[in-house]
């Protein structure tokens, strides 16, 4: 009931009573336990929304998910984002992912430093499905080309 208003978007580690130094605090802690000085956020503060922003673009617009083994490509990009070229790193190896967006359809090859690779397909019941292949093709600095 004695809490400060806070940023809402984020969420603090603590709660610190609102006295000017020290010393005020030490006089009158007993106020701020009885409730009757305000608490104000405290010092550290976290903020998962970048986060979250920047792993749905990743996840769920890119379509670029990682497993143990496996690397799972499953893109929701309009034709106009065409030739989109995203760095990224896969397991801690860098990679660039060249995206050839020609329909709406499901994934047709993939590429690694312009030589096809082997994928599978998974089904889905609203959209093309996703591709999936091994983590194991992936090399240092190499091109990855998603054609569909």
């Amino acid at each position: 009931p004695n809490a400060s208003a806070r940023q809402s978007n984020c969420y603090f580690s603590s709660s610190d009573g609102e006295f000017d130094n020290r010393y005020e605090a030490m006089a009158n802690f007993d106020l701020l336990r009885e409730g009757k000085i305000p608490v104000k956020a405290g010092w550290r503060i976290y903020s998962s929304g970048p986060g979250i922003l920047l792993n749905q673009l990743i996840s769920n617009v890119l379509g670029l998910r990682l497993e143990k083994d496996t690397v799972i490509l499953d893109p929701v990009l309009p034709k106009k984002l065409d030739g989109l070229i995203f760095h990224y790193e896969i397991h801690n190896i860098p990679v660039q992912i060249i995206y050839d967006i020609q329909s709406d359809g499901p994934i047709q090859a993939i590429y690694i430093n312009d030589k096809p690779i082997p994928f599978t397909t998974k089904e889905q019941p609203y959209r093309p499905g996703c591709a999936k292949f091994k983590t194991s093709y992936v090399t240092d600095h190499c091109s990855i080309r998603i054609t569909k």
